[in-house]
């Protein structure tokens, strides 16, 4: 306000803009970390949603000296609450994945190989699907007789042996860090050293 009597009008600093408008760029800035956390890698994103905020804070800065107010807090409270939700939102589906990776994978694979493929998915930027050359040794294993004695038998028990025999075969080959690849009837197929070499 200028000096003198109270009578005097006070100056206008700047025009401010229409709610509807302030609306709108408080809910752009709010979604734009929400986009960027779908397309983008979350570090990625975080780096340029916070290149947003600055950029806006300039902007807003370089209009107020030209005269127009732009709204400051309440776009960027909302910048910051959508990038820290987009990446607790990527944390808990990454976790989640990984979790179910490894109840999928534990049931056929030892938790170490879990564990090893897990870690080396993760410093790699992807999982090649392409071959490997490693040493390997692949084994298969069936009941001898099994068909003959299935003709003779009652389904239940015939049942009750099967699942006996593979429940056996596969803990035991789990326990020496084999990987489970197939059961073919009474047939089972297993690998150790791959996917993760080893030295035995």
């Amino acid at each position: 306000f200028s000096a003198g009597s109270s009578s005097e009008t006070p100056m206008i600093f700047g025009s401010e803009l229409d709610t509807t408008v302030e609306a709108s760029i408080a809910l752009a800035l709010t979604i734009l970390p929400l986009l960027l956390g779908i397309w983008l890698p979350p570090f990625l994103a975080l780096a340029l949603g916070l290149g947003a905020a600055v950029l806006y804070a300039v902007v807003a800065q370089i209009a107020f000296g030209r005269g127009l107010i732009l709204p400051v807090v309440v776009p960027l409270v909302g910048l910051s609450i959508a990038l820290a939700g987009s990446l607790v939102v990527h944390y808990l589906t990454a976790s989640v994945e990984r979790a179910q990776t490894r109840d999928l994978f534990s049931r056929f694979v030892p938790d170490s190989v879990v564990a090893q493929v897990l870690e080396r998915a993760d410093s790699e930027d992807d999982v090649r699907l392409g071959g490997e050359l490693l040493t390997a040794t692949v084994l298969f294993r069936d009941l001898a007789g099994f068909t003959s004695f299935a003709e003779s038998r009652e389904p239940a028990e015939v049942i009750g042996v099967l699942n006996r025999y593979l429940t056996e075969m596969s803990d035991a080959i789990l326990d020496h860090d084999g990987t489970l690849v197939a059961y073919m009837g009474d047939g089972i197929m297993a690998v150790f050293g791959a996917p993760i070499a080893s030295v035995d």
